[in-house]
């Protein structure tokens, strides 16, 4: 609740200061903030999604009464608009056109930036703005607000499909963060039908309807050009030979404002935009200082320009390559959205102008990623500082601030990755000490049986355990945890540490491999335990002898799972000693068949417990 509280705070204090650039150092600040307490809430709280689309409304409502303050944009969309309502094509007109001097008196056309350029926004992005144009001449911010309206609910469209195919942990990161709020609720932005048409593309790959996923994705183009980069991973998965739905789609969006200059007339001002500018755009940047620094050749721009734009290209073809590897990249295959990531990552990395709203093409699609991608979420929160070139004059101490904490933070999060490569090495080596160890407890029961020994894993984490029991035909294994980190094939369920989905007597065995002492209610899993299982209950856990012991175990056990889950694990973290856990047992109706404990470092003990109706011999604790 109190971090509720600090964020509409930050986003009240957004919402008042954004519209006055003496106060943006302000806005900038609260943005930061904002950003932290979204990072906290997602390490440390467990919202439902109900809680976390609510609350993303509440703060797009907050940010909906701000014109475009932030970015002249808005400006733009309005008179495109406006032309269009007017009977004109915008891609035909420039603002200074002496066909269009009736209009220059006009309180829009004095907020233009870009007056001797053509509109840079394509055809579908005009479709939205030609809903603001029946507004004028009578408001100019009306028009901007029907023009937000239709951006801001297909992004909130956006976020409800989202929410169906991620967790609301992983949903927050998206839907609470400050700068999409800002540049979708709050400027307008119309990556806000990006993001939507992104959504329902992957939504709908994922719902098994190919043509419908390629139709948005291939609308997606003509709001952004850049989407283009994503059509043939779409179509490696979908089949080529469904290539003309993009094409058709395509024909129909651009059809109505087709005229044989607007390609030249669009051409030129792209031309423009890449030649002229280049904004927080690190690689490009460092490049071209470096560059000048050891010749500073005239015409260096250019050079660099087509040198990076090759690199993505080349990149870009490696990436289709590794995508169409069986089994994917280093054996593990892509989903479509992480493949969007990593197509989109390059071409953030390799552009020459980069705003803050770039981002939310790739911010939407992080959700979807195994591991957040930290030094991303970095450098877009940094980007917000850039706003401040146009109030205070400082904008290199963000450029350098950000991509330095992106490199570094990426090269962590690149080693860590290597890291867990070698523990997931190390996990798989000891699951087969950790099976041999109970497996004979199981063998026995197998040959009253003619059929496999049902065994739940409770707590499985990766699963390695569970699969190596299934390895010789004898046990059938079903994994069972609180969050989804299966790396096998063996089936899974998640649940809620309480209940566990299973009738009573479900299973002939269960095995509890760690698990014991991070269950926020231990007892509740016991009892649940003790509830499915018609045998034997096996469990292997960590022990202590002294109170230097649970904090040695304590903060091992912290290091391992956070180099394990990310930081997702819980770290509840109740250990206790030996004869703690079997006096427990006892009082829960078990009787305790088989106690052993080993390690000095690392202290471990082996119970094998079952109900009380069922007692054979009892050996004695070692």
């Amino acid at each position: 609740m109190i971090a509720r509280i600090i964020l509409l705070l930050c986003f009240g204090i957004i919402s008042l200061t954004a519209s006055t650039r003496s106060l943006w150092p302000i806005f900038v600040a609260a943005s930061f903030v904002a950003v932290v307490v979204v990072v906290w809430v997602w390490r440390r709280e467990q919202p439902s999604t109900r809680d976390v689309l609510f609350f993303a409304i509440l703060i797009r409502l907050l940010l909906l009464p701000l014109a475009p303050s932030l970015s002249d944009d808005g400006y733009r969309y309005v008179w495109d608009g406006m032309l269009q309502w007017e009977g004109l094509n915008p891609f035909l007109y420039l603002p200074t056109d002496a066909a269009l001097v009736a209009l220059t008196g006009h309180p829009v056309f004095a907020q233009l930036n870009s007056a001797d350029y053509f509109t840079v926004y394509p055809p579908l992005s005009q479709m939205a703005f030609f809903f603001g144009g029946w507004l004028q001449p009578e408001s100019w911010f009306w028009s901007f607000m029907v023009i937000k309206f239709v951006i801001v609910v297909a992004e909130v469209g956006a976020l409800f499909l989202l929410a169906r195919m991620v967790s609301a942990r992983a949903l927050v990161l998206y839907a609470w963060n400050p700068l999409v709020v800002v540049e979708v609720a709050g400027q307008a932005h119309t990556e806000g039908l990006l993001v939507a048409l992104l959504m329902m593309t992957v939504w709908a790959y994922r719902a098994g309807r190919p043509r419908l996923s390629l139709f948005t994705l291939s609308a997606a183009i003509w709001v952004k050009l850049f989407p283009v980069f994503l059509i043939p991973f779409l179509l490696r998965r979908v089949g080529w030979r469904l290539v003309w739905v993009p094409v058709l789609t395509s024909l129909l969006i651009v059809t109505p404002y087709w005229s044989p200059e607007v390609i030249s007339n669009g051409v030129d001002s792209l031309k423009l935009y890449i030649e002229l500018f280049d904004f927080y755009s690190g690689p490009y940047l460092s490049l071209k200082w470096l560059s000048y620094r050891l010749g500073g050749t005239p015409g260096l721009e250019g050079v660099l320009g087509v040198m990076i734009a090759v690199s993505y290209l080349a990149y870009l073809g490696w990436l289709y390559v590794a995508d169409g590897r069986r089994g994917g990249y280093r054996g593990k295959s892509w989903s479509l959205a992480q493949v969007f990531c990593l197509a989109l990552a390059g071409y953030l990395v390799a552009s020459r102008t980069i705003h803050p709203w770039h981002f939310l093409a790739l911010l939407v699609l992080i959700p979807f990623l195994p591991r957040i991608w930290w030094g991303w979420m970095w450098l877009t929160a940094i980007s917000t500082g850039t706003y401040l070139l146009y109030s205070h004059d400082l904008y290199w101490p963000f450029v350098w601030i950000g991509w330095a904490g992106f490199m570094v933070i990426g090269a962590f999060q690149v080693g860590r990755v290597h890291s867990q490569t070698l523990l997931r090495k190390v996990l798989i080596r000891r699951s087969k000490q950790k099976a041999d160890l109970i497996r004979p407890f199981l063998d026995d029961r197998t040959s009253e049986l003619d059929r496999p020994l049902t065994v739940l894993d409770l707590g499985a984490g990766e699963g390695y355990v569970g699969r190596e029991l299934q390895k010789n035909g004898h046990h059938s294994v079903t994994l069972c945890d609180v969050r989804d980190s299966n790396d096998t094939d063996l089936p899974f369920v998640v649940y809620d540490g309480l209940e566990l989905p299973f009738g009573d007597d479900w299973f002939d065995a269960t095995i509890l491999v760690f698990t014991l002492h991070h269950c926020e209610d231990h007892l509740a899993v016991i009892r649940e335990a003790k509830r499915v299982t018609s045998g034997r209950i096996v469990i292997l856990e960590s022990v202590f002898t002294s109170e230097i012991d649970r904090r040695l175990l304590s903060r091992l056990d912290r290091f391992a799972n956070r180099l394990r889950s990310g930081g997702q694990m819980n770290e509840y973290l109740h250990f206790r000693k030996l004869d703690d856990w079997v006096s427990l047992f006892e009082r829960e109706g078990f009787d305790v068949q088989s106690v052993r404990r080993w390690g000095w470092l690392h202290k471990q003990a082996l119970i094998v417990l079952e109900t009380a109706d069922r007692a054979p011999s009892r050996s004695a604790p070692s």
